[in-house]
């Protein structure tokens, strides 16, 4: 049997100092697999209206929403899910899911088991001046492509890469 890390406890306060702006949100974290030895990685997700990430599949973890103001919808293979407040929405690892927000602002936590994903959100994010959103502008075609050949390289696939 494989010994676990001892890993010692630590408290997080939601700040400018672990705060991100990511592709038009603003990402608070909570947990990384950097303080977790790598089995889970939790944070808060802020979007506007209308944010919307499309059809995709992780081979290497689960996702999970606990939604804490607004609403979402997440299709999870053929099943759609329209969350509120208070509402958890599992997305199982190898099962297509896309999301996006139904209102504004939405707030949400979203747990990844095990961690390692959120390298790629960090990866292409930068410091948040302020803890708000970013200014509202479309993101950029590098930009795109660059998230996603990094979330490629964690495992994640989106649909349109399959239906090339």
């Amino acid at each position: 049997m494989e010994s676990i890390k001892h890993l010692t406890g630590y408290a997080e306060t939601p700040g400018k100092s672990n705060s991100y702006w990511y592709m038009g949100a603003l990402l608070t974290f909570f947990a990384t697999g950097k303080e977790t030895d790598g089995q889970f990685a939790l944070f808060e997700g802020t979007v506007r209206k209308d944010y919307e990430v499309p059809p995709h599949t992780h081979s290497r973890e689960d996702e999970s929403f606990y939604i804490i103001e607004g609403e979402l919808q997440c299709t999870v293979g053929d099943k759609t899910f329209n969350g509120k407040a208070g509402d958890f929405i599992f997305l199982p690892r190898n099962v297509q899911h896309s999301w996006k927000t139904l209102s504004k602002p939405a707030r949400f936590l979203v747990w990844i088991n095990p961690a390692g994903c959120e390298n790629a959100f960090l990866d292409l994010s930068e410091p948040a001046p302020v803890m708000e959103l970013p200014p509202d502008e479309p993101v950029s075609e590098e930009l795109m492509q660059r998230a996603v050949a990094l979330d490629n390289e964690y495992g994640i696939v989106y649909a349109f890469q399959t239906q090339q």
